[in-house]
């Protein structure tokens, strides 16, 4: 997509940039909708998965999911919603030894509180072994449930 067919008049549109305008209006159409937003985002070389900026990048248009307004920073016009990340990494980023490397969560807190959803829980999956990754898998279970109120 490009920013003409995000700002140009739609007379200027053309079948392609039409298409990507509407793909990515059909995905913010989601984020909308939806109270809490419940999203598997793994931890690849300390941040988010290429694919997941991608549709980060689909999902933030001025004008619709944030505004820019005179002397003032951006407003994000998803403000009321939730997100509970659930987190896999392959190493302890709950650990403080590991903090500074963990460029994951506050992209996300950003991003997600640049759109108006300041209400961010995060749910890690870690470990390397088997062991250690079945005992977070059941810790996250307990989590995600408590933090959707089901259990």
């Amino acid at each position: 997509m490009n920013l003409t067919g995000v700002f140009a008049p739609a007379e200027y549109h053309t079948p392609q940039t039409k298409a990507a305008v509407d793909a990515s209006i059909a995905l913010i159409e989601e984020v909308e909708a939806a109270d809490v937003l419940v999203l598997g985002v793994p931890m690849y070389n300390f941040n988010v998965p290429a694919t997941f900026k991608a549709w980060i990048d689909q999902i933030c248009m001025a004008g619709r999911t944030f505004a820019y307004t005179a002397n003032t920073p951006p407003r994000g016009l998803l403000s009321g919603k939730k997100a509970v990340i659930v987190r896999a990494t392959g190493s302890d980023f709950d650990n403080p030894a590991f903090a500074p490397l963990d460029f994951h969560t506050p992209y996300l807190r950003g991003v997600l509180g640049f759109l108006g959803i300041t209400d961010v829980e995060f749910i890690s999956v870690n470990g390397p072994t088997p062991e250690q990754t079945e005992a977070s898998l059941a810790k996250a279970d307990k989590a995600i449930a408590a933090s959707l109120k089901l259990g």
